[in-house]
C-alpha cells in the first residue's frame, strides 16, 4: 500500500515514514563468486567486456588490460570451463 507524500516530497512513498530525501549510499561490491570460488562476480564481469571489447580469443589483451593478475591461459580456461559451458 502507497501513501501520498508529505509536504516537500516528490512522488510515492513506500512506507508512511520512509523519507524520499534522505541521504544514501550506494555500495558497488562485487566481491562475491558467481561460478568460481577462486573469480569474484566482478571478475567474471570484467572477463566479459574484456571479451566484447578485444573479442573471443584474444586473451592475451583481455588479460593485460582487464584481468588484473589474471593471466591469458586461466582466463581462456575459465571462460571455456566455466561460463561457455553453463547450461
Amino acid at each position: 500500500m502507497q501513501s501520498k507524500p508529505s509536504s516537500g516530497e516528490k512522488g510515492p512513498v513506500l512506507h508512511p515514514t520512509h523519507k524520499a530525501t534522505h541521504a544514501y549510499m550506494v555500495f558497488d561490491n562485487l566481491n562475491f563468486p558467481v561460478f568460481d570460488p577462486a573469480w569474484t562476480a566482478g571478475e567474471e564481469l570484467s572477463l566479459v567486456q574484456g571479451i566484447m571489447k578485444y573479442g573471443l580469443g584474444n586473451w592475451n589483451d583481455i588479460a593485460e588490460n582487464f584481468m588484473r593478475g589474471k593471466p591469458a591461459d586461466v582466463c581462456e580456461a575459465h571462460y571455456f570451463g566455466m561460463i561457455y559451458h553453463q547450461n
